[in-house]
């Protein structure tokens, strides 16, 4: 997963090297939609896997499992 604040950075310079080549407005706009929908699925995907370590978590404490235990 790519972290918010590289999105956050390349769209910027995708917006900066799109107004330099003379791009559009909907090019650029494209490009922020684009990146705010990448940094929606990633909150996403990331409250997804928070809630299912946590219940990994509660599982093996329930089971009295020594979580460092890998075997």
């Amino acid at each position: 997963m790519i972290p918010g604040w590289i999105t956050s950075l390349l769209s910027l310079a995708a917006t900066l090297v799109a107004k330099m080549w003379g791009g559009g407005k909907p090019a650029v706009e494209r490009d922020l939609g684009r990146a705010e929908q990448q940094n929606a699925d990633m909150k996403a995907d990331t409250a997804i896997m928070r809630r299912a370590n946590d219940a990994a978590k509660k599982v093996d404490q329930e089971e009295g499992r020594d979580p460092n235990d890998r075997g």
